[in-house]
């Protein structure tokens, strides 16, 4: 499962005019964190063939490996904890606890190198002010 309007990593962060190239949904740090991959609308039959989950990041307008981490982290980081652990439904998971513990994890993507979005915003270095982009506006589907 990797629904664009889910976990399309290329996509922007938040609404606004300080995100770099605005492109595709906005999907905050919080919408991939609550996402499902096995939808409650599927059958138990129907459930058994989701075999995994993917994130993508589409990398043909993002112009540097910078512009890749912006996009990818921290949201990589919630969608490896959707995928990878036995989490509850995403109305029952925890999201301040993930934030919380998200403070160690900036200072390991710090350490690294990894040119992230900051949970405040993009850095002065990271917008792209008077870029169109191709924003696809509206609320994410309902499940």
């Amino acid at each position: 499962m990797c629904p664009e309007q889910y976990v399309y990593l290329d996509h922007r962060q938040a609404p606004g005019e300080e995100e770099p190239v605005p492109i595709g949904f906005v999907r905050t740090l919080e919408d991939v964190y609550r996402f499902e991959p096995v939808p409650a609308a599927l059958t138990e039959t129907e459930a058994r063939h989701v075999l995994g989950t993917q994130a993508n990041v589409w990398t043909e307008v993002l112009e540097d490996a910078g512009r890749v981490d912006y996009q990818a982290f921290p949201r990589l980081a919630a969608f490896a904890e959707v995928a990878w652990s036995r989490l509850p439904a995403p109305a029952a998971r925890d999201f301040a606890d993930f934030e919380r513990r998200m403070g160690v994890h900036y200072r390991r993507l710090d350490a690294l190198g990894v040119a992230y979005r900051p949970p405040a915003g993009p850095r002065p270095w990271q917008r792209r002010p008077g870029v169109p982009g191709r924003p696809l506006d509206g609320p994410p589907p309902r499940r």
